[in-house]
């Protein structure tokens, strides 16, 4: 009997020692169960130096008691502790996730930029917890990665150069945009030289500068290296290719040498297909700041004569107000009003008495004549006549001067 009774006793000691156990008698331990989501993936990008690849993995915590993890929270496998591009950034470091799924925290992997080719490599993000805190065990659990770069073509503006503007200024931005004498001479008229490099490596097929969103008065100068319009080329890896165009361009525009608004010129997009990936590149455009300057800024007096009647010769006179000193130097800029404005004899009522031209050589307040007579019994009226301005060395014509108007009135 007492026996028995001892017997009943320890168990009662087990019992009070293990708990009471949940309803179908099983006993349970509290404890945190961690996850990770995703738990693979795979980064696929192009070794372009440019391409990228970001994956957030969330952690969680679904059992039910409070966990605190390490700091930093994770390991990385040795394949990956040296993999070149490989960015993690550790959002969990020292983190408590609260029991059934109460909070989470986010560890980022972002696989690139990258300039050479990587074959498949593969590894673990592991994190590792003692789920029971009286207990030496520990659990790890982890996200298998991915990574690979492949070859690719990366075509990118290398640089932009300015030539000619001779005399000009600025830098080429908004606040300091180019300036240049607009003049016909061959070194006058800016000339910007576009330099596209592929960094890439592999070649970059179908390479295509675009041309189309040229403004007004802008046209190609010299023999382009780079496929251009619809003739396309292929930039081989490491190679470079050159577009230069050139302002202004008479053939586009009357009256080119007269304009003196900003000519601002959007630097040309391109486009190309990466021969290794298949993926058609685009470029964005951005905004190079230009503003033409007159090479000579002539005014003329607006002649009045009272007596249409009796005839009579009178000055043109021309005034210079600045422009290109080197233009007035010398023999100085040539003033012509053109046989198509006024003839050299009398069959027109009003016509040029001799000489249709005449020079300054003065940048500021140089003055020259042309003399003009009118026919007795000219109709009174104003007339209109163009004058051309063409720098020295040069026949004059309206494809190589500045084209603008005087006026002689007879009352």
């Amino acid at each position: 009997m007492k026996f028995l009774k001892f017997i009943l006793y320890m168990e009662l000691l087990i019992l009070l020692a293990c708990g009471s156990g949940n309803s179908n008698g099983n006993n349970t331990i509290s404890s945190p169960v961690v996850y990770l989501t995703p738990n693979f993936t795979s980064y696929k990008i192009k070794s372009d130096n440019t391409d990228t690849m970001t994956q957030n993995i969330t952690v969680v915590n679904s059992g039910d008691q409070n966990i605190t993890l390490n700091s930093p929270s994770f390991t990385l496998s040795s394949t990956l502790n040296s993999l070149t591009g490989l960015h993690v950034t550790d959002g969990c470091a020292g983190s408590t996730l609260k029991a059934n799924s109460g909070s989470t925290c986010i560890i980022t992997v972002t696989y690139g930029p990258v300039a050479t080719p990587q074959t498949v490599i593969s590894g673990n993000l592991n994190i590792t917890y003692n789920p029971i805190p009286t207990s030496s065990n520990t659990v790890i659990v982890f996200a298998t990665e991915s990574f690979q770069a492949l070859a690719a073509a990366s075509v990118s503006l290398q640089s932009i150069v300015k030539s000619g503007a001779i005399g000009g200024s600025g830098l080429g931005t908004i606040n300091s945009p180019y300036q240049f004498y607009n003049s016909p001479y061959p070194d006058a008229p800016i000339i910007l030289t576009y330099t596209y490099k592929n960094t890439g490596t592999e070649a970059a097929t179908d390479f295509l500068v675009n041309i189309n969103n040229l403004p007004n008065g802008y046209t190609i100068f010299g023999s382009p290296t780079c496929g251009y319009a619809v003739t396309s080329s292929i930039l081989p890896a490491g190679g470079t290719c050159s577009i230069a165009i050139t302002a202004i361009s008479p053939a586009t525009s009357w009256n080119p040498y007269s304009l003196t608004s900003p000519i601002n010129v959007v630097t040309p997009s391109y486009s190309y297909t990466d021969s290794a990936t298949g993926y058609n590149s685009i470029s964005f455009n951005t905004i190079t700041y230009i503003t033409p300057m007159l090479f000579a800024n002539i005014t003329t007096n607006n002649i009045l004569h009272s007596t249409a009647t009796s005839g009579g010769n009178y000055n043109v006179t021309f005034t210079s107000n600045g422009g290109d000193a080197n233009e007035y130097s010398g023999t100085g800029l040539i003033i012509t009003i053109p046989s198509s404005s006024l003839t050299n004899n009398n069959t027109s009522q009003i016509y040029l008495t001799s000489a249709n031209n005449c020079k300054i050589t003065t940048l500021i307040g140089g003055t020259c004549d042309i003399n003009i007579t009118n026919q007795a019994g000219t109709t009174p009226a104003t007339y209109t006549y163009q004058y051309w301005i063409t720098p020295q060395g040069l026949v004059p014509s309206a494809n190589n001067s500045i084209i603008k108007l005087f006026s002689f009135t007879l009352n």
